[in-house]
C-alpha cells in the first residue's frame, strides 16, 4: 500500500509539535509519503519505529506531473460555459449519469474543455455507452471487456466471484484491488449491490450486445463455460455454467454437470433451489431423465451425497430414484448418522405420499436416538413437522393442532427458516379447513415474507397457493386465479411437482366456479396425471374430487356419484379418516368443496 498525505503543514489539525494527520500504525503500508516534514514528526516517527526515506528536490516537469496525476482532479471544477454545454442536450438520468462520470474521469485538467465539448456532442445513450467502454478498454484492458461481455450475456446479472474469475488470467481470479478499480471504474454502466453485478438497463444491454458480438454470441457464451468449468468448486461458477449451458441448449451437458459431484455438493449446499429449478427445465425440455443418472451413485458415492440425491430426487417427483438411493444408505452398517438420518425422512415422506401413515410413523419412530439427534439438530424439527402433516392429512384441522404446536415448538429451538415456513403452511391450513380465513390469510402472508426473504420459489409457490384457496373462499375469485397462476409459474420453475399438483387444483376450482369447464378439464388431467407420476396418493384423491365437482358441472351426476365413492371407499381403506369422512358428505347432484 502507498499512503500519500497532504496538506500536513496546516497547524490547525491538532495541538502540540505532532500533527494530527500522522498514524499510530498503517497496517499492511510499506511507503507513507507527506509533502514536507519538519524535524519534530521526523523525531516522531523514528520514535514510533518508521523508516524515514527523505528524497531530493523534484524537478518541475516532476511535480507538474504528480500534481497532475494525483491532486488536479480533487479541485476539478467546470466552469459555467462548459456546464451549459452539457446541459444543453436534453437526455435521460442514465445518458447524464454516463456523461457526467465520464467527464470525472478526464485525467488532467488541460483537457477538460476539449473532452466536455466532445462528450456533450454525442448525441445519444448508444453514443455515450461507446464512449465509456472505449475508455474502460484502454484503462483496464481485457480484464473490463470479459466483465463487459459475461454481462451483456446475463439480464440478471453475474456473481462477483464471477467476474472476478472471468476478468482474471486462464486460471486465477482479477487481484481483489484491480477488481474493487475496475468495479468503481464500471458504475456508470453497472450496479454492484450486494454481490452481484448487473447493467444498469436493457437499452445499455442491446447496445453491447450488438456492439460486443455482432455476428452472434454463442461463441462468446461457449467461451465462458470453458472458462469457468476449470473452477467449478468457486462460488457462482456452476450456477453461470448452467444457465449458458441452458441458452445453448446443451441438454446433454446439463445433465452431465448436474451430476458432476463437484456441482453437486456445492450448490446443494448453496444453491439448492436452482439445482432443482435446473433439473425441472432440464425435464421439460429435452428427452433426458432428470434424476435418474443419480442412481450410479448408489455404489460409490459417500453417503451424505447419495442421501442428498434421494431427497433431491423426493422434490422433483421421482420416487423410484429416491427410495433406491435412501435405501443403499440405510442398509449400510455402521452408516453415516447424517446420511441416516437424511434417507430415512425421505422415506418417511415418500411412505405419507402413499399414504402408508404406519411406515412413515415407524420410520419417524428412528429418528429417536440420541446419537441421530446429535448427528443433526434439525432433524426432530423436521420429524416433527413430518408428523404434524401427517395428522393434518390423516385426522384433519381439527384433530391435528397438538401435532403442529409440537412441530412449532421444534422449529422455532432449531432456527431453520425452511421448516418454519412449512409449519406455516400447515397452520394455514388448519385455519382455512376450520374457517378462520382471517388467521388462515395472515398465516400464508407470513409465509409468502419468508419465501421473498429466502428467495425460495418453492415456499412462494405454497404460499400462493393458500392464498389462492383463502381468496376463493372469500368469494374473491380474480385475486385467487391471480395467486394461482402465480403459485404455477413458481413451482413449474422450482421443479416441486408436490406443490405444482396441489397448484393445479385450486386452479381447476376456480375454472370450475367460473364455468370455464374446458381449462377446469385440462387442469384436472394434469394434475391427476402428476400425482400419478410423483406416487402422490393424497393428491389423486384429492383430484378425484375436481374430477367428480367437474362431471357435476357438465350435468352428468351418476359419473360424479362413482367417482366420490370410489374415492371415499380408497380414503377409508389407507386410513384418511378426514378425508373419507369429508367425502361421505358431498352428494353428487351437489358437489360441495
Amino acid at each position: 500500500m502507498l499512503v500519500i498525505i497532504d496538506g500536513v503543514d496546516d497547524r490547525n489539525l491538532a495541538s502540540g509539535t505532532v500533527r494530527a494527520w500522522l498514524p499510530g500504525v498503517v497496517s499492511g503500508a510499506t511507503i507513507v509519503v507527506s509533502l514536507r516534514a519538519e524535524a519534530a514528526e521526523i523525531g516522531e516517527m523514528r520514535r514510533q519505529g518508521w523508516h524515514i526515506i527523505e528524497l531530493g528536490p523534484f524537478a518541475p516537469p516532476e511535480i507538474e506531473e504528480l500534481a497532475n496525476r494525483f491532486f488536479a482532479p480533487l479541485g476539478r471544477r467546470m466552469d459555467l460555459a462548459q456546464i451549459e454545454h452539457v446541459a444543453a442536450r436534453p437526455r435521460s438520468a442514465l445518458e447524464r449519469e454516463i456523461l457526467l462520470n465520464e467527464i470525472r474521469c478526464v485525467p488532467r485538467f488541460e483537457a477538460l474543455d476539449v473532452t466536455v465539448g466532445r462528450l456533450a456532442g454525442l448525441p445519444d445513450l448508444a453514443a455515450l455507452v461507446d464512449a465509456a467502454v472505449d475508455r474502460l478498454e484502454t484503462e483496464h484492458g481485457g480484464a473490463a471487456a470479459a466483465i463487459l461481455r459475461a454481462l451483456a450475456l446475463a439480464p440478471d446479472g453475474v456473481d462477483a466471484s464471477v467476474a472476478s474469475m472471468l476478468a482474471g488470467g486462464r486460471s486465477a481470479q482479477l487481484p481483489a484491488l484491480r477488481l474493487e478499480l475496475l468495479r468503481q471504474a464500471l458504475e456508470s454502466l453497472v450496479l454492484s449491490g450486494g454481490n452481484r453485478w448487473t447493467l444498469r438497463s436493457a437499452a445499455v444491454r442491446d447496445h453491447l450486445m450488438a456492439r460486443l458480438f455482432p455476428n452472434g454470441a454463442e461463441a462468446a457464451r461457449a467461451g465462458i463455460v470453458v472458462r469457468l468449468s476449470q473452477v467449478l468448486e468457486s462460488p457462482g461458477a456452476a450456477e453461470e455454467v448452467l444457465r449458458q449451458l441452458l441458452i445453448l441448449r446443451r441438454w446433454q451437458d446439463i445433465a452431465r454437470l448436474l451430476a458432476d459431484p463437484v456441482v453437486f455438493d456445492a450448490m446443494t449446499r448453496r444453491a439448492r433451489q436452482q439445482l432443482r429449478a435446473y433439473w425441472a427445465r432440464l425435464h421439460e425440455a429435452s428427452t433426458i431423465d432428470r434424476v435418474s443418472v443419480y442412481r450410479a451413485w448408489s455404489a460409490g458415492a459417500p453417503a451424505r451425497r447419495r442421501a442428498e440425491a434421494a431427497s433431491l430426487a423426493e422434490d422433483l417427483g421421482d420416487p423410484d430414484t429416491a427410495q433406491a438411493l435412501a435405501e443403499t444408505v440405510i442398509a449400510e452398517v455402521p452408516g453415516d448418522p447424517y446420511g441416516f438420518a437424511v434417507s430415512t425422512l425421505v422415506l418417511a415422506r415418500l411412505a405419507e405420499a402413499r399414504a402408508e401413515f404406519t411406515a412413515a410413523e415407524a420410520l419417524l419412530a428412528r429418528l429417536a436416538d440420541e446419537p441421530l439427534r446429535r448427528a443433526s439438530p434439525e432433524i426432530a424439527a423436521q420429524a416433527a413437522v413430518q408428523r404434524a402433516r401427517i395428522a393434518l392429512a390423516r385426522l384433519g384441522p381439527d384433530a391435528a393442532g397438538e401435532a403442529v404446536s409440537a412441530a412449532a415448538a421444534r422449529v422455532a429451538l432449531s432456527g431453520n427458516d425452511r421448516l418454519r415456513a412449512i409449519t406455516r403452511e400447515i397452520e394455514g391450513a388448519i385455519h382455512l379447513g376450520s374457517g378462520n380465513l382471517k388467521l388462515a390469510e395472515a398465516h400464508y402472508k407470513e409465509l409468502l415474507a419468508i419465501g421473498e426473504r429466502l428467495a425460495d420459489l418453492a415456499v412462494l409457490a405454497a404460499a400462493e397457493t393458500g392464498l389462492a384457496r383463502t381468496a376463493l373462499q372469500r368469494g374473491r375469485r380474480r385475486n385467487a386465479a391471480e395467486n394461482a397462476a402465480r403459485a404455477i409459474r413458481f413451482a413449474r420453475i422450482a421443479g416441486d411437482d408436490r406443490i405444482l399438483q396441489d397448484a393445479l387444483g385450486v386452479s381447476a376450482r376456480i375454472a370450475i366456479e367460473t364455468n370455464d369447464l374446458d381449462r377446469a378439464g385440462e387442469l384436472i388431467h394434469e394434475r391427476r396425471g402428476l400425482t400419478k407420476q410423483i406416487g402422490d396418493r393424497i393428491g389423486q384423491l384429492e383430484a378425484d374430487v375436481d374430477y367428480a365437482r367437474w362431471y357435476t358441472h357438465l350435468g352428468d351426476h351418476a359419473e360424479a356419484a362413482r367417482i366420490i365413492a370410489n374415492a371415499s371407499s380408497s380414503a377409508r381403506s389407507v386410513g384418511l379418516d378426514h378425508l373419507a369422512k369429508r367425502l361421505s358428505h358431498l352428494r353428487s347432484d351437489r358437489i360441495q368443496s
